[in-house]
């Protein structure tokens, strides 16, 4: 899954319920072009990648029922209309705000993953880690990150501390 989202404790909780989560940040552009380096000679018609819309349940049958507007999508042969019919997703998951990297593929898979080599030194922008995480823990994957040369941004998600305020009352009331 790729996210929209900053942070959210709901992510964090959801996709990482044993507090081991990482969350790595890239663009849109080097999540294609890194499929794009694997994908072969139909990538311009077998790679895609699309913001998912979070539509009402009534609206999500309307459309799997109309027809006419299934048939367009799925003879499109751009093969853009079959991709497009999985970025929906219902409104309770809208707090996901995700984006798809897609890839059709006419040949026999043995799985629905496509498996392509990246260079997280290019594609991941930073690293964060689960704010729940044991210290000590974050710390040897950190160290482990840099014996691997990884000379980006690599820290533990702030998101439980508390910030420091400081309060001010005026006595003249």
């Amino acid at each position: 899954m790729l996210d929209f989202t900053r942070e959210s404790d709901a992510i964090w909780r959801i996709y990482a319920p044993n507090k081991d989560g990482v969350r790595v940040t890239s663009t849109p552009r080097k999540l294609l072009s890194a499929l794009y380096k694997e994908a072969g000679t139909l990538r311009d018609v077998n790679s895609f990648i699309g913001k998912v819309e979070y539509w009402s349940t009534k609206k999500l049958i309307g459309l799997l029922s109309d027809g006419n507007a299934m048939r367009e999508l799925l003879t499109d042969s751009s093969g853009r209309g079959s991709s497009m019919t999985l970025l929906f997703k219902r409104i309770p998951f809208n707090h996901e705000k995700e984006i798809r990297l897609i890839y059709n593929s006419d040949k026999a898979l043995n799985s629905d993953i496509f498996r392509f080599r990246v260079d997280p030194h290019d594609l991941f922008d930073d690293i964060v880690f689960d704010p729940r995480m044991d210290y000590s823990l974050f710390q040897k994957y950190k160290k482990r990150l840099k014996n691997l040369h990884y000379t980006k941004r690599i820290v533990q998600s702030t998101l439980y501390h508390i910030p420091k305020l400081k309060f001010r009352f005026n006595s003249k009331l």
